[in-house]
């Protein structure tokens, strides 16, 4: 996939949610022309996940999954927007995407599950290892302790 546009941001995102709007409509068929993309790979959207984390710099995960397949794309906070170049039919095995900041990080999100109709889904329990370690509050387990 060829991309050329590369603005700083994605989104006016003023104090007022009125405010919200994409920067212009190059950047609104850029990110049109990726969501087909990504929906030829996942096939019909289903859900996706979302979670923060931190290696080396910050980055928000995303784990997008339709029908057909699943896409793991890594939202890294660098200052600038940049999408990956990729070719459709080879796709890398996760996505790295260059993103402004958090603000942007997280409409893109909330964008992508919007056009590509995917339920939105966070981690409701924090756990290091699917049910090992569990990490909770403490108060919540007082009973069990007793």
């Amino acid at each position: 996939m060829m991309t050329t546009l590369q603005p700083v941001h994605l989104f006016d995102a003023g104090p007022q949610k009125e405010t919200l709007r994409i920067t212009s409509p190059d950047t609104l068929e850029m990110l049109q022309a990726f969501c087909r993309a990504v929906a030829d790979k996942i096939g019909e959207g289903r859900s996706m996940m979302i979670y923060p984390h931190r290696v080396v710099r910050h980055y928000w995960g995303l784990e997008l999954e339709g029908d057909k397949d699943t896409l793991p794309i890594l939202l890294n906070i660098t200052g600038r927007f940049k999408l990956p170049q990729f070719e459709s039919n080879q796709w890398p095995a996760r996505l790295i995407i260059d993103i402004a900041d958090h603000i942007d990080a997280y409409w893109l999100a909330m964008l992508l599950a919007e056009i590509l109709h995917l339920v939105v889904n966070i981690p409701s329990v924090l756990s290091t290892s699917f049910g090992d370690n569990t990490v909770c509050n403490i108060e919540d387990k007082k009973d069990e302790l007793s």
